[in-house]
């Protein structure tokens, strides 16, 4: 570990909350989008979970010896939170089937499946960040809000080519960029 991590680590487990906001500003995404993995696009109950775990982590944060604690341990706690949440909201609908659910709750692959997912997804909406306001409001539109090329056009007030090729440039940095990051993502 270096200085800054062994600092913010020590800084964390002393209450001051900027060490906290560095934690919290490295996994919220993260963990947004693996709990919204698992309870099937439930964005704003995924944000509540999630919340909730940060608020665990500041409670116990005179526990963790590493970084790496402190992520599986938010990553723990959100899938917990997650499947104890679909547990009760299914309600009689799972008693019949509570050994299965219990016995899904120790290793589960599609849950791993959304950890990996969760993380590669970060990683894009990173470097989606990091591209051209431009190009990124395009990649936004185009992708996140489902929206055709013709239509991105007028409401940027731009030509259709100049969208076009805005965003080919965009997925040629998008791609990349993740090359780079390939041995992590595969």
């Amino acid at each position: 570990m270096g200085k800054i991590e062994d600092w913010t680590l020590s800084a964390f487990k002393d209450g001051n909350t900027m060490a906290f906001e560095t934690y919290f500003n490295r996994y919220k995404s993260q963990l947004c989008y693996f709990a919204q993995d698992i309870l099937k696009n439930n964005a704003e109950t995924a944000e509540e979970i999630v919340s909730d775990s940060f608020v665990k982590l500041w409670g116990r944060r005179r526990d963790f010896e590493s970084e790496q604690k402190i992520k599986a341990f938010l990553f723990v706690a959100t899938k917990n939170s997650c499947l104890t949440y679909l547990k009760s909201f299914h309600g009689s609908k799972m008693r019949a089937t509570d050994q299965i659910f219990e016995d899904s709750l120790i290793e589960d692959p599609k849950v791993y499946q959304s950890l990996i997912r969760s993380e590669a997804l970060a990683i894009l909406n990173k470097e989606i960040e990091n591209l051209s306001p431009i190009q990124r409001k395009i990649i936004q539109m185009s992708h996140f809000e489902e929206q055709e090329p013709k239509e991105i056009s007028r409401k940027l007030n731009m030509l259709p080519n100049a969208v076009y090729v805005n965003y080919s440039r965009a997925i040629q940095n998008l791609r990349k960029k993740l090359l780079q990051k390939k041995d992590w993502l595969f």
